[in-house]
């Protein structure tokens, strides 16, 4: 007999969704996740971290946000809601168990550093966070400054009277770089490749809510609807160094998986403050960004 009809590894957000439906298709399952809580990589995100997605599309099946909750959760928030989640759903996770290797033998062997288990389906919700991406760029070695990944960084609290260039404006790239702005450091910013912005909010309404209300239409029509009402919300930021890419943001979602820059847009004002700071360079390496 198998230990369980399925088993799922991880303990965050996709892994407790799907041990949820699958509760409550009557289904035994077993959830694996090698941390000691849920949300173990939430919990690591930098402080400032908000969701950039309305409170009720980010809730799970099952259990929405709770309605005290702001239209943008904080970090904090999402992690107590995914306790609350595992506990509603009566979901109690195997903690501190890493899975060394899956095999198939009628059905699935999964094999951990505490036991072996079998079932006939295993699913993996293990997430990107904890494989980020490191470049090797000449003279990194002997470079002075504060060199990190951005699923390194906290906050701005480290940083202080640096110069700081950070690599890549992606979401993470972007907030980082706010956040850095906004306690006085000076901020630099290397793009590489044209980038979408997006506001958050779109005439009061969520940008996902209109994603949503505009998912039956062709993308590209989509885009051409939006293109007029972007360049009034956004702006031109062609002054700042940054381009605009030929497709609209929907175009780069569904032909390149790219997800265009959400939220705030003033955090780009050109920013003249005065006064001596600290020469170091430091380089703040944002790789999940474009």
């Amino acid at each position: 007999m198998p230990d369980a009809e399925t088993i799922v590894v991880g303990a965050g957000p996709a892994g407790l969704a799907c041990a949820a439906a699958l509760r409550r298709s009557g289904g035994s399952v077993i959830v694996l996740e090698k941390a000691d809580r849920v949300a173990a990589s939430w919990r690591h995100h930098y402080d400032r971290l908000h969701l950039h997605t309305h409170k009720r599309q980010s809730g799970l099946p099952g259990l929405p946000m709770p309605a005290a909750y702001p239209k943008y959760p904080s970090r904090d928030q999402l992690v107590a809601y995914l306790e609350d989640y595992a506990a509603h759903h009566r979901i109690a996770p195997r903690f501190g168990t890493t899975v060394l290797g899956v095999r198939q033998r009628a059905g699935w062997v999964v094999e951990t550093d505490t036991t072996t288990l079998t079932a006939g389906n295993v699913i993996f919700a293990t997430g990107i966070v904890g494989w980020p991406l490191r470049p090797a760029w000449p003279g990194m070695d002997s470079f002075p400054g504060r060199l990190i990944h951005s699923s390194d960084y906290a906050n701005p609290r480290p940083f202080s009277r640096c110069r700081v260039l950070v690599v890549g404006l992606g979401n993470s790239g972007g907030e980082i770089a706010m956040d850095l702005c906004d306690a006085g450091n000076a901020v630099s910013l290397s793009v590489r490749s044209p980038v979408n912005v997006v506001p958050r909010d779109l005439l009061g309404v969520p940008i996902l809510t209109l994603a949503i209300l505009q998912r039956s239409l062709p993308y590209k029509l989509v885009d051409a609807l939006n293109a007029p009402i972007l360049r009034l919300a956004i702006g031109d930021l062609e002054p700042f160094g940054l381009r605009r890419p030929a497709k609209g943001p929907m175009t780069q979602v569904a032909e390149n998986g790219k997800i265009p820059l959400l939220g705030r847009v003033d955090g780009f004002d050109q920013d003249e403050r005065t006064g001596e700071r600290d020469q170091r360079s430091v380089v703040l390496c944002c790789l999940l960004a474009a």
